[in-house]
């Protein structure tokens, strides 16, 4: 009986170092790399395959920079994008967006367009964006980019291209735009 119960332990701890064993070689494989895969070069000898190129990452954006670059390239397609029969709804989406200044300048822009007459309409999309200046949390400059197409009764449509320079300033906890300026129209 006690030979049986000796039997019983030394094959458990044959069992057990076969296991530390094992454990020890996949270790060493995971710590090194190598998983036997092996390949023969020009002459013949055996050589480890390279190891997978991984591309460099590039640093996660600033949130709010992201935050101010988006505002600016959204303001400048909605801002430049209206129809003289739709009432400034284009003003009016992002009022919210602009300071007291610059609402009072597009109160001023609304007064001056003439509503009714022919259809006029203007589609703007934001192709690029520059940042010229940047103060984190305090204020910047974007130059946005855009391609615009006017679109006039009677006449074929017309497209430019066209940059914007937005000022940007951060109130409370938000940025906000102080100032839109429309560069020179190029084909």
């Amino acid at each position: 009986m006690i030979f049986s119960e000796r039997r019983n332990v030394f094959i458990a701890l044959i069992g057990l170092a076969a296991l530390v064993v094992i454990g020890v070689i996949v270790a060493v494989i995971r710590l090194t790399g190598d998983d036997g895969a092996q390949t023969k070069n020009a002459e013949g000898t055996p050589f480890t395959a390279p190891a997978a190129e991984t591309k460099p990452t590039a640093p996660p954006k600033d949130p709010d920079r992201q935050a101010a670059e988006s505002l600016a390239r959204f303001f400048v397609e909605r801002i430049g994008s209206y129809s003289n029969q739709n009432q400034f709804q284009n003003v009016e989406d992002v009022k919210p967006l602009m300071t007291a200044r610059v609402q009072a300048w597009a109160d001023g822009l609304k007064k001056q367009e003439a509503v009714g007459g022919g259809y006029r309409g203007i589609t703007t999309k934001a192709l690029a964006l520059e940042v010229v200046t940047w103060n984190p949390k305090q204020s910047a400059v974007m130059r946005v980019s855009t391609q615009r197409q006017e679109e006039r009764d009677g006449e074929a449509p017309r497209v430019y291209y066209q940059d914007a320079e937005v000022q940007l300033i951060y109130q409370g906890d938000a940025w906000l735009v102080d100032g839109i300026y429309w560069k020179e129209e190029r084909t």
